[in-house]
């Protein structure tokens, strides 16, 4: 289930998803200065005129009570102006990079959280919107512009071309299946991408599961380290990626190893179609074959997953979801699944298989 706000409790999040409601120490913090007033007539101005006292090296006080402002800002803004509600994501991004970017990143960090969310909310944001991701593009923040790239190529690098729609994570609910959620804590936002398994392109790839397609958990850094202004948003692929060079250190990169297999349900048309397909065997045997789990890697070794009779490749799904939580597993093997619609089917069915 998509969810209008994230799964992530507490009170950072609480602070950041409340357009209008302020927290008790940001608001305390506007009326210790007198701002009050002034951020509820002019939210930008008021946030540029903190952020040029709070100077070059704000306190952690001035960085939360900034990235509050932003976020706030930014979710305000988010279904008028979503160009600029993605630059003022940024902004609170920029502001909680120095501190998130940590050697050994916690997962209780607010300024990780803040940072983590807001890069998410930037991806999606510029994607929903078709963001032109071959070349760079201005976007205007609270007193600053934001010179944006995206890197896309590379070992490990995904382009969000490849996929149809691209989600955080935290915004997804498991309602309909006992499963147990792998979450790999770290820095960035973690999005599932989905690519469909339309008609076309199983023209080119046969492995592509019709219909239902592929999600892949993709992991996103804004990296601010070059200079405040420059700013680099990179997507990789976390069956790929732990870990990523950021800001000079190797740093764990956040992922949801097990939205992307259960998001997959939502695009299956047929019910019980284990036992349909037994049933029928000859109106499913056209979807009988080998399935295409993740982007094909010629570097690691396919693992093919085969169901028993009057059952389908989801029967794997706790499996697939351990073992993609095994990264000794993920550096070196790929899954499959192979799907059939009984072990007897009609011999008109098979001639038209073949």
């Amino acid at each position: 289930t998509k969810l209008k706000s994230p799964l992530t409790s507490g009170p950072v999040m609480q602070a950041l998803l409340n357009p209008g409601k302020l927290s008790p120490e940001t608001a305390a913090f506007l009326t210790q200065r007198g701002l009050v007033k002034a951020y509820r007539k002019d939210p930008t101005g008021t946030i540029t005129a903190v952020r040029a006292a709070a100077g070059t090296t704000p306190s952690r006080l001035d960085r939360h009570a900034l990235i509050e402002l932003c976020s706030d800002t930014a979710e305000n803004l988010s279904g008028k102006d979503p160009g600029l509600a993605a630059a003022y994501h940024l902004a609170a991004a920029e502001i909680a990079f120095p501190i998130a970017m940590k050697s050994t990143p916690s997962p209780e960090d607010p300024f990780l959280i803040a940072y983590n969310h807001r890069t998410g909310r930037v991806s999606q944001i510029l994607f929903d919107n078709k963001h032109d991701w071959s070349k760079a593009s201005t976007l205007d923040g609270p007193g600053k512009s934001y010179r944006l790239r995206c890197k896309t190529t590379g070992k490990g690098f995904v382009s969000p071309t490849f996929f149809d729609e691209m989600v955080p994570s935290e915004y997804l609910e498991f309602t309909d299946i006992e499963i147990d959620r792998i979450i790999n804590p770290g820095v960035g936002g973690s999005l599932v991408g989905h690519r469909a398994g339309t008609a076309e392109r199983r023209k080119k790839n046969p492995f592509l599961p019709p219909t239902i397609g592929m999600s892949i958990p993709v992991n996103a850094i804004l990296d601010f380290s070059r200079n405040g202004s420059d700013v680099e948003l990179a997507f990789r692929d976390a069956l790929v990626e732990d870990t990523a060079r950021v800001a000079g250190r190797e740093l764990p990169l956040a992922a949801d190893l097990t939205a992307p297999m259960v998001s997959l349900f939502k695009f299956q048309t047929v019910k019980n179609m284990g036992l349909k397909a037994l049933m029928h065997p000859d109106e499913y045997v056209k979807q009988m074959g080998l399935l295409q789990l993740e982007p094909y890697r010629s570097d690691q070794i396919p693992v093919v997953f085969v169901h028993g009779l009057m059952s389908s490749p989801a029967t794997w799904v706790n499996a697939l979801n351990k073992m993609r939580a095994d990264p000794v597993i993920r550096d070196n093997y790929q899954l499959f699944a192979f799907r059939y619609p009984c072990l007897l089917y009609t011999s008109d069915a098979a001639d038209e298989y073949q």
